[in-house]
């Protein structure tokens, strides 16, 4: 019974890395709702309203370029390049 305890220890403790790979890349490469503080001082939110319907971004305050868009797919901000809008052209377009 002990090598038999072991034994599945092993295979989960084995097992356990293959199973992190199955993380998509867009979570990877996005940031929470809740900014930290140095994303609140470089990033701010803008609101792009394109007709009816509005998109949230968060824009470089040094740069104003797009650095991530808002995904209710992932329920996080991610990079513009999973969304399947060009943020930029709308922000530049809409915002100013």
């Amino acid at each position: 019974m002990k090598k038999i305890t072991i034994f599945i220890f092993l295979l989960v403790l084995f097992s356990t890395p293959c199973l992190a790979g199955n993380v998509p890349v867009a979570i990877k490469d996005s940031k929470p709702a809740d900014l930290v503080i140095a994303d609140r001082i470089l990033l701010k939110p803008v609101a792009v309203r394109i007709g009816a319907s509005r998109m949230d971004v968060l824009v470089n305050r040094l740069t104003d370029k797009v650095e991530y868009v808002w995904s209710n797919t992932h329920q996080r901000y991610v990079r513009p390049k999973y969304t399947t809008i060009n943020a930029q052209i709308l922000y530049d377009q809409f915002h100013n």
